[in-house]
C-alpha cells in the first residue's frame, strides 16, 4: 500500500465484509461476533477497521472510497482526518 504503511496483513475486502455482514444490527450499533450485544467500544473499533479499508482500497483505485459515508480516520489517533 502505498503512504509508507507497507504490506497489509489482512483482506480488506474480507473485513468490509464481516463488519457489513455480521457485524452491524438492524437496531443499530455494531458487535465484535455474532450473538453478542452491540457496544460503544466495539461500534467504535468496528468503524475505525471499516474507515481503514474504504481509504486503503481508495488508494489503490478500487470502487469502494469517499463517497461510501464512513470518514477518513488517523491510524495512530483514531479520530477523523478533516
Amino acid at each position: 500500500v502505498e503512504g509508507g504503511l507497507g504490506d497489509v496483513a489482512f483482506s480488506s475486502g474480507a473485513l468490509q465484509d464481516w463488519i457489513l455482514l455480521c457485524c452491524q444490527l438492524v437496531e443499530g450499533g455494531l458487535r465484535d461476533k455474532p450473538g453478542k450485544s452491540p457496544d460503544y467500544y466495539h461500534t467504535c473499533y468496528s468503524l475505525s477497521g471499516l474507515s481503514l479499508c474504504i481509504h486503503l482500497a481508495a488508494g489503490k483505485g478500487a470502487a469502494s472510497g469517499p463517497g461510501q459515508g464512513v470518514s477518513k480516520t488517523d491510524l495512530l489517533y483514531n479520530i477523523v482526518v478533516m
